[in-house]
């Protein structure tokens, strides 16, 4: 059983008066809680821990399975992607991540900017990628950001394109 839990500290009093942490796990992502609550308690588990290269990395990741889960459920009324690459950079444009060229005939021309995760700082990816791309796609999608970002990472598991935790 593959699970996907954040440690939490329960801390408490024992008979002695001396106050304990307890390290827990708790799980990670909503859609998973369901088969975190079919565990008996008291049943003992091997867990393998791994961590995420950084928190940074996991929402880079996470954005990826929602590009990938929304080219797969593009609604056919709106336009045709021949391929998932110029789908995103397409997208890209939509939500204005572009760098901004005159070219030689006056004209005002979009390019994609790179997302790739040692590009861009946090701040900026957050504010300029992670939060605009879970608006348009949700948006088009009609889907919640909480119900985008679990339809997503749990096709990105199953296609294997999400690594984060």
């Amino acid at each position: 059983m593959d699970l996907t839990g954040i440690r939490k500290d329960i801390r408490f009093q024992n008979s002695q008066g001396i106050r304990q942490v307890m390290p827990a796990l708790v799980p990670a992502f909503r859609s998973e809680f369901e088969t975190w609550t079919k565990v008996p308690e008291g049943k003992q588990l091997k867990i393998k821990v791994t961590r995420p290269r950084s928190a940074e990395k996991n929402f880079h990741d996470q954005i990826m399975a929602v590009l990938h889960f929304t080219y797969m459920n593009w609604p056919e009324a709106k336009y045709k992607f021949k391929t998932f690459d110029l789908f995103r950079k397409w997208l890209y444009i939509e939500i204005e991540f572009v760098d901004v060229l005159e070219g030689p005939d006056g004209k005002v021309y979009k390019i994609p900017r790179s997302v790739a995760f040692d590009k861009l700082d946090h701040l900026e990816f957050m504010s300029s990628v992670y939060n605009q791309t879970l608006d348009y796609c949700g948006d088009v999608l009609k889907m919640s950001r909480d119900d985008l970002i679990a339809a997503s990472i749990e096709y990105g598991y199953n296609r294997k394109l999400y690594r984060g935790g």
